[in-house]
Parts: C-alpha cells; structure tokens; sequence
C-alpha cells in the first residue's frame, strides 16, 4: 500500500539534500513533517534540489529582491549554495498585464499578374520572329583583338601593369621591415624569457596571498568581533576549534596589538 502525502507549497519550510537522499521540510497542522526522496546519482539530487528552490522562489516571493541564497546545510563551508536569478510569479503577471496589443488586421488583396512577366510583342511588319535570330553577333574573341588594338586601351593596360608593380614592392619592403622586427623582438624576449618566467610567477604567488587574506580576514573579523546571531554564525563559534584559537592566539594577539597602539598614541602625545 502507499501513503500519498499532500504538502501546499506554502507549508514547506526547508529543502536540503545529502548524497543521492532530497528532503523536503514542512509543518502541516502544527506538526514538523519530513518527506524524503531517493535518487540514482548525487548531481541528479543536487538538481532536484535546484529545482525546488527556483519552485519556491518563483511563487512564494512577491519581488525578485528578496530572493536570498539558500544553502544546503546549516553550517556556510558545508553543502551546496545556489540563488535563483530572475523574475517571480507576481512581477510577470504584472508585467504581462501591462502589455498592449492592436487586434491584427487583415485586408484581401486581387493580385494582377505583373507587367515584366507578360510576353513582349513581337511586330510582324519588322520581320517579325525572325528577326530575333537574323542579327549578326560578333564572337568574343574577335571583340578581345579588336579592343586590343586599341592604343588608348594599351596605355590604360600598361598603366595598370605599373601599379601593380609598385604595389608589389612596396608591400615587399614592409614585410621585410617587419619581418626584422619581430626578430629582434623576439631575441629580445628570448633572452629575457627567464626574468619574465620568474617575474610571473611572483605576481601569481602575490595575487592568490592577496585574494585569500581578502577572504578570510573579513570572515574571521565577522566571526571574531561581530555579534550577529545567525545559525551558521553560531554553530561556528560553538565549536572546539574555533574556540581554542579565540582564547589561545586571537585574544593574546588583539591584546598585544592594542598595547602597542596605546604606547604609540602616549609617545605621540607626550611629543
């Protein structure tokens, strides 16, 4: 026998997933109810996972900025974070109540054949059909002797035939100019190629310490001096880790820090 289990969209309060198992949350009469689904493959779960939250952003959100991102587990370095991106329900409904639109017309037309596409008369006192045929046509190569021959041709010809070979050598001359100096750039380059190798890798190495302190000394002053109460936040704190590195390097260090401040602002004053 099955137990089919209806849940309103508005009842569900969480969705998570671990592995191949998909949990939907809800409180249904005052009571916690936990639906559970299994699927073949750990991405096909993360998907279904997606799924929902777009489901549940999409309908229960009235605008498109309060949507947050939601993640997959309490604590912020565990699970899965995803955010949907776009409009709700609501803000389409508006939008599409807001559209104009002309009923189209539609007119009937009498197409008449066109003109170019009757036949040409032909008149029969002229000769008629057979004059079509009867004209005399020079071939082709008698017109290209007699063009030839003509010396206002020629000179256009040779003309021509001129600039085209200055063409040539001027482009000529500016590939070996160039050719000569992507060779001495590269000689340069080559000689330097050890300097550069070393250079770059310096700037990696500065780049990826400068992006990790940008990350992790605001997390860590959020976790250390902030007194947000959130979940994740908290469980954080809550842990032994966490704590022994508060009171046994974080709380000396601050209280040193603050020493040398004091005894700089005195011999600043007293100056």
């Amino acid at each position: 026998s099955y137990n089919i289990v209806v849940l309103c969209r508005v009842d569900v309060s969480k969705l998570k997933f671990e592995g191949k198992t998909f949990y939907v949350i809800g409180i249904q009469k005052e009571k916690k109810l936990v639906l559970t689904f299994h699927t073949s493959t750990p991405a096909a779960c993360k998907h279904l996972w997606k799924c929902g939250v777009e489901n549940q952003a999409f309908y229960k959100c009235a605008k498109s900025s309060q949507i947050k991102t939601v993640s997959s587990s309490n604590i912020f370095f565990k699970g899965s974070r995803f955010r949907y991106s776009g409009r709700v329900a609501k803000e389409v409904i508006e939008a599409s109540s807001k559209i104009q639109r002309e009923p189209p017309v539609v007119r009937s037309h009498t197409l008449l054949p066109c003109a170019s596409m009757l036949p040409t008369p032909v008149d029969d006192s002229q000769g008629g059909v057979d004059l079509l045929f009867s004209s005399p046509v020079q071939s082709p190569a008698r017109l290209l002797r007699e063009l030839h021959a003509d010396p206002d041709i020629q000179a256009q010809l040779e003309a021509e035939r001129e600039r085209d070979r200055a063409y040539e050598c001027t482009r000529l001359a500016a590939r070996s100019r160039m050719g000569g100096v992507l060779t001495s750039s590269l000689r340069l380059l080559s000689s330097n190629e050890r300097v550069n190798a070393c250079v770059l890798s310096v700037a990696r190495f500065v780049a990826v310490v400068m992006g990790v302190l940008l990350v992790t000394v605001p997390t860590l002053l959020l976790l250390l001096e902030s007194d947000i109460d959130v979940s994740f936040l908290h469980e954080i704190r809550q842990t032994p880790e966490f704590e022994q590195f508060h009171y046994e390097y974080y709380c000396p260090l601050r209280r040193w820090i603050l020493c040398k401040i004091s005894m700089a602002m005195e011999n600043l004053w007293s100056d």
